[in-house]
């Protein structure tokens, strides 16, 4: 059997253009059926099933690329959950620009290793040019900086790590915690800053959940009594975790109002901004992020509203130093010195991963060719469409919004008549399993959640080929489903 590219013999460029063409070919092919043909979302397959078709040997021999690539036609692309689809609204997962997954493919094929300078000498600039435009349009200085990470998880637990160190007062990277830091966050922080608390050995107890205002933000009189009563108690208050765009509603804490208290008490501010941070390219939505600049450390996920492939998130600083002091370790063997005054080249020094690949060589291509305009022009359709969703929602008895939708995040209830007269488990559950049913279909994807007491429906408008007839469509596609399940 004919190897691709073996190793044994002399590389074949000829060949090398011929087996990726298939490739393409087979992206290409599926993108037009996601989204132009069939439009399906996801054709279900249960898990067991799902199970099946893979539960094989490794194999020892390999077998011939043209069963290899019908095998990725006819069970991966097949199956697979398709966020290229327009009635795709589920989880803040984007339909990435197809450009960025070409540039993932060459970028995967020189493999640079990002983390010293030596073995990747133009993917370290271009990763610390990516950061520096990143910081200069969340507003940050000259002695800014930041690094890629895998996502929010990973870029929230960092900007805690950082503001652990900072404000310890002692040197907790050699000591340890020596004694309760308490930390404050919004009522509906991403699980990742509890999980922060508990991996940096801060403890989830001494994480305190700050109560919200009614269009469910962080509540800044709360924070500063919350804060007031840690004094008393002869605590250290150490850190506020803000949100910009939160999971659950897209909502914007009032960061200025935030930062005041965090200026007045000796507070870290770290901005959890990985699904919003990035409305700073769009002139529409940057209102939302007055203040962002006060923050210490900012979260910013361009695989959510930069359209990137998973996984690409960013956490930035706004003092470079503080990056420093808290990754302080030698490692002779890997980081040597490098030209200073272009300040850290040797990247792993600066970041939980040692490790990873040249992530960011996709946005810097898309960033090339299509400009940060682009970028804005998309993901403000996105808020448009959700903001035509909410008005189609309000007009319409059978529906009630939770919220008046500040980014591309919308929660309502399906209540059509028959339910208005039960009770609050009977409409919970009926949501519940409108979402499952519907789902399931591959009409539309959407999530659900429980909020304010409530089993809700949950949009995410996430892909900007998504246009009003694809949300008219979701909406008759909900009540179908109602239907059939009210009548039995």
């Amino acid at each position: 059997m004919k190897k691709f590219n073996d190793f044994r013999k002399t590389v074949d460029p000829g060949e090398i253009k011929t087996v990726g063409y298939r490739f393409i070919d087979a992206m290409a092919e599926y993108m037009d059926r996601v989204q132009n043909t069939d439009q399906k979302v996801v054709h279900y397959l249960p898990p067991d099933q799902s199970h099946a078709f893979f539960d094989e040997p490794m194999p020892a021999e390999g077998r011939e690329l043209d069963e290899v690539l019908g095998k990725i036609r006819d069970l991966f692309l097949k199956y697979a959950q398709n966020m290229a689809s327009p009635m795709y609204m589920g989880h803040q997962v984007s339909h990435p620009l197809i450009l960025s997954a070409l540039a993932e493919g060459l970028g995967s094929a020189v493999n640079q290793g990002l983390a010293i300078f030596e073995m990747s000498p133009t993917g370290t600039m271009i990763e610390k040019r990516i950061m520096r435009w990143l910081c200069d349009a969340v507003g940050y200085g000259r002695q800014s900086d930041g690094t890629i990470v895998s996502g929010g998880t990973a870029a929230n637990l960092t900007g805690i790590m950082v503001g652990r160190t900072i404000k310890a007062g002692f040197d907790i990277w050699r000591q340890g915690v020596a004694e309760p830091m308490i930390g404050f966050c919004a009522a509906r922080s991403h699980y990742s800053v509890e999980r922060a608390f508990g991996i940096l050995g801060l403890g989830t107890q001494n994480l305190v959940r700050v109560e919200e205002t009614p269009d469910f933000r962080m509540d800044p009189d709360r924070l500063r009594r919350a804060v007031k009563q840690c004094l008393a108690e002869k605590k250290k208050p150490f850190l506020v975790t803000a949100l910009a765009g939160c999971t659950p509603v897209g909502a914007f804490d009032p960061l200025d109002e935030i930062a005041d208290i965090c200026e007045e008490y000796d507070l870290w501010l770290h901005v959890d901004g990985a699904h919003g941070a990035a409305f700073v390219f769009s002139e529409k939505m940057k209102p939302l992020l007055k203040g962002l600049e006060r923050a210490d450390s900012i979260s910013l996920d361009p695989h959510k509203m930069m359209f990137m492939p998973m996984s690409l998130g960013t956490v930035m600083l706004k003092n470079q130093k503080h990056l420093d002091r808290t990754f302080n370790v030698a490692a002779p063997y890997l980081f040597q010195k490098t030209q200073r005054d272009l300040g850290c080249l040797n990247l792993g020094e600066r970041t939980i991963q040692c490790s990873r690949g040249f992530d960011s060589f996709k946005l810097w291509v898309c960033l090339q060719h299509y400009g940060i305009r682009y970028f804005g022009a998309m993901m403000e359709h996105c808020v448009q469409m959700t903001r035509y969703l909410y008005e189609r929602l309000r007009e319409d008895p059978d529906f009630e919004p939770l919220h008046d939708p500040q980014c591309n995040i919308l929660c309502f209830q399906y209540v059509p008549d028959p339910l208005k007269r039960r009770n609050r488990e009977a409409v919970d559950a009926f949501n519940l399993e409108v979402r499952e049913a519907l789902n399931r279909t591959g009409q539309a994807w959407i999530t659900t959640t429980v909020f304010a007491g409530k089993r809700l429906l949950r949009t995410t408008i996430i892909n900007p080929r998504t246009v009003k007839e694809h949300v008219d469509r979701l909406i008759q596609a909900i009540k179908e489903t109602g239907a059939k399940l009210q009548s039995g």
